[in-house]
């Protein structure tokens, strides 16, 4: 029943967080860029929704450099790629130790690079709520894009008071 539970997740490794940090940013540039450049080709006005999305797509990358700057900090993905050859219980993940983890011979928890335990969880706590911040952000923006994107489709007219915003 334990075994179904854990997962491997040897697949976690700081290149690939790396690799996301950067590739899902720069996805995003090239939709916002054609999305500006088909409003230029067809002539039509920039208007709020399209300055929503670049200022999402500021703060989604935003976000890209918080991670990498948590990954090269050691916050996350560095104990998660090791896992215990026998991972068939609960107690091998908890008296598990990666070469990581071990410094002269004992088990250190959280000791990379000879960083002690409140340094790094201090780094891994600020970065992650900088990261929480930003998300909340980038989440109203998109749905601000959103309801004025309905506003540009569904209300033509230039008459009301939701034209005023």
């Amino acid at each position: 029943m334990v075994a179904t539970i854990l997962t491997d997740f040897s697949y976690i490794t700081p290149n690939n967080f790396i690799a996301v940090s950067v590739l899902f940013p720069l996805l995003d540039i090239i939709v916002v860029a054609l999305r500006f450049y088909t409003r230029r080709v067809q002539k039509f006005s920039l208007k709020s929704d399209d300055w929503l999305t670049l200022a999402a797509l500021v703060v989604n990358i935003g976000i890209g450099v918080t991670l990498i700057i948590e990954i090269k900090g050691n916050g996350i993905s560095y104990l998660a790629a090791a896992t215990p050859a026998d991972s068939s219980s609960i107690e091998s993940y908890l008296t598990f130790s990666s070469p990581e983890q071990t410094l002269n011979g004992k088990v250190c928890c959280l000791a990379i690079r000879r960083l002690d335990f409140a340094s790094i969880v201090t780094h891994y706590i600020q970065i992650q709520f900088a990261v929480l911040q930003l998300q909340i952000l980038l989440l109203l923006l998109l749905k601000l894009s959103a309801i004025m994107f309905y506003r540009r489709i569904f209300c033509p007219a230039n008459r009301g008071w939701f034209h005023v915003i």
